[in-house]
């Protein structure tokens, strides 16, 4: 009895011993198959981990190209701003050049318009001018003639007036024609003409 109760607890043994290397061996397929499984669970989270820096990267990227556009596009607008400044003010200038320059014109038209008349003031007096020589020229020459004729005349005046003033006091006809002919005298008409002469000359001096 003893023996057989050995027996069946060593077959027992023998049994539980098969049941436990089976279960050993399905416990180490277990964990083979969950450590395969981390360790592609952290290939996997690995890959991820490498997508999502890409990711980032690519983000990081495209974050500094819109913040590069950005820039460009405030700078662009300030450059517009600048220039549009620039443009107003340059308007202004050039308005205010064109103010100066119509204000420049005004005062040239009107400088012009003095000058000519000035000009023509000129040559009007330049004019009386070189009338009034030809007249003084003419007024010489009448002067000369005069001074000539006057010349001319004197010394037939001279002789002719004595004998003139002293007929006055002669009576009687005869002894004037006498002392007319004394003196080289034909007639008292004689005498006058020699004086008129004379006189002629002398208002046409004066």
């Amino acid at each position: 009895m003893k023996r057989t109760l050995l027996t069946a607890v060593s077959v027992c043994l023998i049994l539980a011993s098969i049941f436990g290397i089976f279960a050993v061996s399905a416990g180490v397929e277990d964990i083979s198959q969950i450590l395969r499984f981390k360790k592609n669970q952290k290939t996997d989270i690995l890959e991820f981990v490498d997508v999502l820096e890409d990711r980032v990267a690519e983000v990081r990227k495209n974050e500094a190209g819109r913040a590069e556009d950005e820039k460009e596009f405030a700078e662009s607008v300030v450059t517009d701003d600048i220039g549009g400044e620039q443009l107003s003010q340059g308007q202004q200038e050039y308005n205010a050049g064109a103010d100066r320059i119509a204000r420049g014109q005004a005062e040239y038209d009107a400088a012009e318009k003095l000058y000519n008349s000035k000009l023509a003031e000129y040559n009007a007096a330049e004019q009386r001018l070189a009338d009034a020589e030809d007249q003084l020229a003419e007024a010489k020459l009448q002067r000369d003639a005069g001074q000539a004729k006057l010349d001319a005349a004197t010394p037939a005046y001279e002789k002719a007036k004595p004998v003139y003033d002293a007929i006055n006091l002669i009576p009687g006809s005869d002894a004037i024609a006498a002392f007319l002919a004394k003196h080289g005298y034909t007639s008292i008409q004689e005498l006058k003409d020699a004086i008129n002469e004379y006189e002629a000359g002398q208002a046409q001096l004066a």
